[in-house]
């Protein structure tokens, strides 16, 4: 059958071509159509008015080739761009841009084959059409290649402008227009620099003849011009009062397309653009190795220095990967190893994490925050030095080039005067080791001038002045300090003392995580949100006189003890009978004055009968244990100021010879103290970020929800006017009233954003469920499911506590889908698995008890191999233990467990709150708990330890829009 089909294949095809040929003929014999009626009156864009243009949404399916995205996003294709039928894109592409009919059979037919199905009954979406090295290949002038950037549905906007830059005709009315020889320019460059980037780079005749026939449709279709090239190119949409140049009668045939193909392809000349770049190296003294930047500092990572210096070298023709383990900022080459409020000494610890890329330049900018805290300051240059050392004697870093900094000015008095000590010590630093290793001096004081002004060049907002301004238009500051850095590098280049970068392998983001290891966020990550119910204020009610008791004596003998329920007080009297003593009557709550929070609280009573009240919250100090939890006291106005009389009051009088004791009770109806902010905090990833990082959650008690979507900062200063958090506002209200505690957020569909399950306490915890579908819509709205788990329950009740909870979820197998854990009080674990079907398994116990109480039991992914792992936090301390999850195994050598689970002996986190106060989430989106810890118990206020990232991974790219544009310093010579 194969055989026949290419036999059909091949006669088809020869009619195909005969046919074309015969078309071709008589397009020079019949007259052409006139401009303005090139579409068919029945088709869309008849008339230069075409459908309304809609950007493709998450989920719809695009192609390599910008036309046929052009096409659904106009919707003459399905806007999905999925389910097109062969014959149907055969109609449309003709009506749309007059090819021949024989042009839009040989092309969808093509497609069809290559993909193994009938033109004649087969239907495709447009993403199938990328199939690498069929139609899409290698060296595009609008896409990276595939090795590079999987995902080709998109433009690359730098390479599309590389190529309308390279226009140098003219359309009548002036504007540009590219040419033959400008395409055939473009590709030679283009397919030089993919063999460069590309090391799976392939390339033969007929994908240069694909190449050569994509890029011609610019010339044919659209005359070459400019202005209609880049609303195609870049947004992928027709410009207004757009159509075809082609205006044959019977369309543009193969015959005639070949007559621009062949000219294009045959003026592509890599050999002279190799040439031409060898030279330009040359010029420049670039060194057989690119560039591998790592900025160490104290500075923000999330400002513009390093992107203003990456451009500037980019634009000037070298490679630049700048590297580091922590990724921030706005720049696709993100990577760095600089942390805000480091000290030199602390530089030095997080340098260790960046050695393992082996860069070849090292710039570094420390000793602010020396200078700011008077830290050591008469021994910041040996500091320094041995942060030298340190990269020097890394393995294959024995010849990078460092590039250090002096101090920008500070208007701080003490920091204004320990930066002229620390720069003496650092000049005095580079001139004893130039000779030795490549190091050279960017002074921020540029010939011995003061080059930077507080007025232009830093935070208005800022007192005292410490950074350089950010967040204008010009960003005088930064631009100034990468302009040093940049002459540095050159200098260094002009000396021929950069080599080549190492090599080095990214490696797999999984790894263990121990205490000691964090990095801290830099300033507050939470800043004072959320609610509370504010001081406890008294209100109360008479009752009647509930009992009336009479005795032969008045000893003092009425006490209050709780002996028989656990929710309320009796109230004993030692009295005249044959026992010693008798329990008379049952009759109130207990200690916690508002029966909430399973408190107790403390108070105080005058002689008067009034009584001063402050009523426990938990606090979020830290301990050892045997000091006992701390706690955290409010005080509120006295309460009770009644002249003789209490809530619960004996109340004494004489009956003759007998002593009458009535009960008088005054109904608590106080309000107040029962709530603290930090008891409503959830994280999870509610906005569907690619990385994961998750977004904060407030509950109120009964179950609205504010949120606060992640800004992706990763990391933070206390002065940065935004925070950490954008608010979004109310994002659901429950329909009816439910616990906070028994509301959770995971992601129970897959669909990379989490939605809200409710526990139900009082129906054997039965599961109901909202999809989140603020990704799709664009609107926080939620499905409702109302049981979606009929099979899934658990027997265990909640306790009092915030976190004492029967019932939690998590990935235990890493499918997306959140798995559901029973836990008895004493920390056993049984699970249904959430499966990927969305069915259920019951995997009975997945854990034994490890004697750890399940309020201190959390679960997170601390390792990043995608499965969350059980966390066990010390409540005192908030120290924290892990055992890491290993996935499905087998009871008989799992201590009855279906899961395996390693412990780890050391700590996995070094506690920096009450162990209630500590949240472990993903806020960096690296695929690692990170530990989020709130110090007030009242203010809310929270910090973030960051865990790093496992091995080495790296980030490179270009932005879009480069912008190298440097001020000239006052001197063009760095010290060497």
């Amino acid at each position: 059958m194969g055989f026949l089909h290419k036999v059909v294949g091949h006669f088809i095809n020869l009619f195909v071509f005969g046919w074309d040929f015969g078309l071709f003929i008589l397009n020079i014999l019949t007259p052409s159509r006139k401009p303005g009626h090139v579409v068919p009156a029945h088709a869309a864009g008849h008339g230069l008015s075409w459908p309304e243009y809609i950007p493709p949404k998450d989920g719809d399916s695009r192609s390599a080739c910008p036309m046929l995205n052009a096409m659904a996003n106009h919707g003459i294709l399905p806007h999905d761009g999925k389910n097109i039928a062969f014959k149907d894109l055969n109609v449309k592409i003709r009506q749309t841009f007059n090819f021949a009919p024989t042009f839009c059979f040989f092309v969808p037919k093509f497609a069809a084959d290559f993909l193994d199905r009938s033109y004649w009954s087969g239907h495709f979406d447009l993403a199938e059409l990328s199939l690498h090295n069929a139609i899409e290949h290698d060296g595009s002038l609008t896409r990276q290649d595939a090795a590079l950037v999987p995902d080709q549905s998109k433009p690359d906007l730098k390479l599309v402008q590389d190529l309308l830059e390279e226009a140098t005709g003219t359309m009548p009315d002036g504007c540009p227009r590219l040419t033959i020889p400008d395409l055939s320019r473009a590709l030679s460059k283009r397919r030089v620099d993919a063999r460069k980037t590309n090391k799976d780079y392939t390339e033969d005749f007929f994908h240069n003849i694909f190449g050569s026939s994509n890029s011609s449709t610019m010339l044919t279709l659209f005359g070459g011009s400019i202005a209609d090239l880049t609303p195609m190119l870049k947004e992928e949409r027709f410009s207004e009062n757009w159509e075809p140049r082609v205006l044959s009668r019977f369309g543009l045939t193969m015959a005639k397309f070949n007559g621009t193909v062949i000219p294009v392809e045959r003026g592509v000349d890599t050999k002279s653009i190799v040439q031409a770049e060898g030279e330009a190296l040359q010029k420049i003294k670039q060194p057989k190795g690119s560039l591998g930047l790592v900025n160490v500092g104290d500075d923000d990572p999330r400002m513009s220095r390093r992107t203003y210096l990456r451009d500037a070298l980019r634009l000037d023709g070298w490679e630049v990967n700048m590297v580091g383990s922590l990724s921030s900022g706005e720049m696709k080459d993100k990577n760095h190893e600089a942390v805000p409020g480091d000290i030199i000494t602390d530089a030095q610890k997080r340098l260790r994490n960046s050695v393992g890329f082996k860069p070849n330049v090292v710039i570094i900018n420390l000793g602010t925050n020396d200078a700011v805290n008077d830290v050591d300051v008469s021994q910041a240059g040996i500091r320094l030095e041995s942060v030298l050392d340190e990269i020097w004697g890394a393995e294959g870093m024995a010849e990078t080039c460092i590039m250090l900094s002096t101090l920008i000015p500070n208007t701080a008095e003490v920091a204004a005067r320990n930066r002229p000590i620390i720069d003496s010590q650092f000049r005095a630093l580079v001139d004893k080791r130039a000779g030795q290793n490549c190091i050279y001096l960017a002074d921020m004081e540029p010939n011995g001038e003061e080059w930077f002004t507080i007025e232009d060049d830093f935070l208005m907002r800022e007192n005292p002045h410490t950074h350089p301004n950010s967040n204008l238009e010009q960003d005088n500051g930064h631009r100034k300090m990468a302009a040093i850095f940049y002459q540095a590098i050159n200098q260094a280049a002009s000396d021929d003392k950069i080599v080549a970068a190492g090599d080095f392998g990214v490696s797999e983001p999984v790894c263990d995580k121990f205490d000691g290891t964090g990095i801290d966020a830099g300033g507050k990550t939470q800043r004072g949100s959320g609610y509370e119910d504010h001081e406890y204020s008294h209100d109360s009610e008479e009752m009647p006189i509930i009992w009336t008791f009479d005795s032969q004596w008045d000893r003092d003998q009425w006490r209050f003890a709780r002996l028989f329920s656990p929710d309320y007080d009796d109230l004993v009297a030692w009295v005249q009978s044959d026992d010693d003593f008798s329990a008379i009557y049952a009759t109130w709550y207990s200690g916690d004055l508002h029966a909430c929070s399973g408190r107790d609280d403390w108070l105080a009573m005058n002689e008067d009968g009034s009584v001063a009240t402050n009523t426990n919250s938990r606090s979020c100090r830290k301990g050892v244990v045997g000091d006992g939890l701390d706690v955290a006291w409010r005080e509120v106005s006295a309460f009770g100021n009644l002249p003789k009389q209490e809530y619960v009051y004996m109340q004494h009088s004489k009956v003759g010879d007998d002593h009458r004791f009535e009960m008088r009770v005054w109904k608590n109806l106080g309000k107040g103290g029962t709530k603290i902010r930090v008891d409503g905090h959830k994280y999870c990833n509610m906005m569907g970020h690619d990385d994961g990082s998750v977004d904060y959650v407030w509950a109120y008690q009964g179950g609205e929800m504010e949120m606060w979507s992640n800004r992706a900062k990763k990391t933070i200063t206390d002065d940065d006017p935004d925070g950490f958090w954008d608010y979004s506002g109310i994002i659901r209200s429950p329909p009816r009233e439910m616990h906070r505690k028994d509301l959770h957020l995971a992601d129970w569909d897959g669909d990379g954003d989490c939605d809200i399950i409710y526990v139900d306490p009082d129906n054997n915890n039965a599961i109901e469920v909202w999809l989140n579908e603020r990704p799709q819509e664009g609107t926080w709205e939620w499905t409702h499911l109302s049981n979606p788990a009929p099979s899934v329950t658990c027997s265990e009740s909640r306790g009092i506590g915030i976190n004492d909870l029967a019932v939690r979820f998590a990935d235990l197998t890493n499918n997306s889908r959140p798995d559901y854990l029973c836990i008895k009080p004493d920390g056993y674990i049984s699970a249904f698995l959430h499966l990927e079907d969305g069915s259920w398994e019951n995997a009975g116990q997945i854990k034994s008890p490890e004697g750890k109480d399940r309020a201190n039991l959390r679960w997170a992914d601390v390792n990043g191999d995608g499965l969350d792992d059980m966390i066990w936090i010390e409540k005192f301390s908030g120290d924290t233990w892990v055992w890491y999850n290993g996935g499905r195994g087998s009871p008989e050598t799992g201590g009855g467990s279906s899961f395996h689970w390693r412990r780890q002996d050391q700590r996995a986190y070094a506690g920096l709150a009450a162990g209630s106060c500590i949240f472990y989430a993903d806020l960096d989106g690296n695929g690692r708990a990170d530990e989020h810890y709130v110090l007030g118990s009242f203010n809310n206020i929270a910090y973030t330890s960051m865990s790093p990232s496992c091995g080495l991974s790296d980030v490179t790219g270009d932005d879009d829009d480069m912008d190298g544009d440097l001020p000239e310093p006052p001197t063009l010579n760095p010290t060497v």
